[in-house]
């Protein structure tokens, strides 16, 4: 069961404190802070309470995920919580922020489901000017609002599907190679490898989600502040992704981690991994000079699978995103891009899902 946000109004007024309606606290972390560095908090009335019921019920169905709301005020509308820069949200959370943490812009969030992190519609900037041909030219794209998972989807999860009778077993593990996750001892929480991007649609599909656009997934990695990496621009290490960081490959360990383990890595929405441990599928066509002709609102990939150039043994790819633990710190980057073909399975390369607002 999860906690629901409580259904108050938070509000505040000023140098004068809270509105009459509300109670002051002096805890430091607040849904809106006042200029004395209080917060705003509401008591729940009896109809406050049935509220609070039928939202939670109805969060807890299938598609009941609510839409951002804030009041005319800017502060959060009753029953939406704040989002804290760079915290992990999960469905029912109350998101407290500290008074910085307002200052410095917290938004007002939906309520997601279990294990996904909410990345707000708007634009950012897309591609690089240092990086690799295919990510020229940096491009502004507006993106619409969207969930993505937490952490990239584990072997336990995907184990799950499988069990079901739904998605079809790896199509490589770790009977085949030590780096494969799936039957590895010790490694259920690990991100499932050795998928590929069909049993990773396959798999999005059943949890009622998707696989992300290229677009999608970079916002969701840099934000809205150009960053390089989904952590800043501070060089790449095992301080913030599993990758080899010229010690060995995994930080040393010679295979993946458990999903979330470099929690000074985070997104700025939340999301873990986005760089290192594995490559990410993402629902993209492969096209190198996708960016010339790009739109620039919620772009798609090609339409149909792009014949590689001056590689004719590889055949059309899907893009993959991310940077794994077999990589050095320029994989790493957020706008780096992969392409694999949507038949081929790797030790480096899996996947984590959207969900639309």
């Amino acid at each position: 069961m999860f906690r629901r946000a409580s259904m108050m109004m938070l509000l505040c007024v000023g140098a004068s404190g809270c509105m009459s309606t509300t109670q002051a606290t002096d805890r430091g972390r607040v849904g809106c802070a006042t200029s004395t560095g209080k917060s705003c908090k509401s008591a729940k009335t009896p109809e406050m309470k049935r509220r609070q019921t039928k939202e939670t019920e109805a969060a807890q169905a299938p598609g009941g995920d609510s839409s951002d709301v804030c009041d005319e005020d800017g502060s959060c509308a009753a029953g939406v919580s704040p989002s804290c820069p760079g915290e992990t949200v999960r469905a029912g959370d109350v998101c407290e922020c500290s008074v910085d943490m307002v200052r410095r812009g917290a938004t007002c969030r939906a309520s997601a489901r279990v294990g996904m992190v909410h990345v707000p519609e708007g634009k950012f900037w897309m591609g690089s000017v240092s990086g690799e041909r295919d990510e020229d030219p940096m491009h502004e794209v507006y993106v619409s609002g969207f969930f993505i998972d937490t952490y990239e989807v584990t072997v336990a999860e995907y184990k799950r599907c499988v069990d079901a009778g739904v998605c079809s077993g790896p199509k490589k593990t770790h009977k085949v190679n030590r780096w494969y996750n799936y039957n590895a001892p010790g490694r259920s929480e690990h991100p499932i490898n050795g998928v590929n991007w069909y049993q990773a649609n396959d798999y999005c599909v059943w949890a009622g989600k998707r696989l992300p656009t290229e677009a999608e997934w970079e916002k969701a990695a840099r934000g809205e502040d150009d960053r390089m990496y989904p952590w800043g621009d501070e060089a790449p290490s095992c301080a913030f992704a599993v990758m080899d960081d010229g010690r060995g490959v995994g930080c040393g360990k010679d295979h993946t981690w458990v999903v979330g383990s470099k929690p000074e890595g985070v997104s700025p929405y939340g999301a873990h991994n986005m760089s290192g441990n594995v490559w990410e599928w993402t629902a993209d066509w492969y096209d190198p000079g996708y960016y010339d002709l790009s739109p620039s609102s919620d772009p798609t990939g090609p339409d149909s699978p792009i014949e590689p150039s001056g590689e004719p043994t590889q055949g059309p790819g899907r893009v993959g995103r991310g940077g794994s633990w077999f990589d050095f710190g320029t994989s790493q980057r957020a706008s780096a891009r992969g392409h694999f073909t949507p038949d081929s399975a790797h030790f480096f390369l899996g996947f984590r899902c959207v969900k639309s607002t």
